[in-house]
């Protein structure tokens, strides 16, 4: 579909969440459904650089969002978690998409500022010594007082990002660019070779999000084959990024399902 594109249903802005995904139905008895990899980009950039640092947060289970969102917002990192409430896993959500999914995918620091500058605007810190604190007015009383100096306070977390957090992953971003600057192609994971010119953006984002979709594609032949030998009635009617969107027959999967049995 492209008018609205199914690829890009609005998330982020609430009444145009649900009044766009009012017009994708189900078949009756049905409900459509989303399943995706958890942290499937994080994984598959770890399995490019390898940097150690990063793989012992995804073998440990540790919060890389959390932690960075603490950084940002200068906050304790409990309070940038969904144990915090919704107000927590907004905070965590803002830190993951504004700042280091932008910076996995070469995002300038300072355009990084703009944006959680702008997402943070009015947002709520809901603290419980003071409720009606905004993160604005946590920021003032860290003497971060006006853009200009949450722009330069983010420019050092992505110094720290990189050079303090991740390492091994900012030395083979440099090699990765140098190397296609180089040969004018590079291979992804999968075998994939991609050739041509390239922007920045572009050349950090294929060898993530290229073989993490192909993983999906993947788990999409897998799902397909084993709902037909089972006969099931439900189908898989499309993709989003690394979600598998299916139509599923409420009988054959009951809502307290545990979903890891789903595949």
């Amino acid at each position: 579909s492209s008018d609205p594109n199914f690829q890009n249903q609005p998330n982020r802005r609430e009444t145009e969440r649900k009044l766009i995904r009012r017009a994708f139905l189900s078949r009756p008895g049905s409900r459509i459904v989303g399943r995706d990899y958890g942290g499937m980009e994080v994984k598959i950039s770890a399995c490019n650089h390898q940097d150690p640092n990063m793989i012992r947060y995804i073998e440990h289970g540790d919060d890389m969002h959390r932690d960075c969102a603490s950084l940002c917002f200068i906050l304790p990192k409990e309070l940038c978690t969904s144990k915090y409430g919704s107000h927590g896993k907004n905070i965590r959500f803002v830190g993951k998409n504004s700042f280091v999914f932008a910076q996995f995918y070469f995002q300038e620091p300072s355009n990084s500022a703009k944006n959680l500058w702008s997402a943070i605007k009015d947002m709520n810190l809901h603290h419980p010594e003071d409720p009606e604190k905004t993160i604005h007015q946590h920021l003032e009383d860290k003497k971060i007082r006006n853009y200009d100096a949450f722009e330069k306070h983010i420019i050092k977390v992505a110094k720290e990002f990189w050079e303090g957090m991740f390492p091994g992953y900012w030395k083979w971003r440099r090699k990765w660019i140098d190397d296609y600057h180089k040969r004018g192609y590079f291979d992804m994971l999968t075998g994939f070779r991609v050739e041509g010119v390239m922007s920045q953006y572009q050349l950090a984002n294929y060898p993530i999000q290229g073989p993490a979709f192909h993983c999906l594609l993947w788990a999409l032949i897998q799902v397909y084959r084993l709902w037909k030998k089972e006969g099931r009635k439900s189908l898989i009617i499309g993709q989003i990024h690394d979600e598998l969107t299916t139509d599923e027959v409420a009988e054959e999967f009951p809502r307290n399902q545990d979903r890891k049995s789903v595949v």
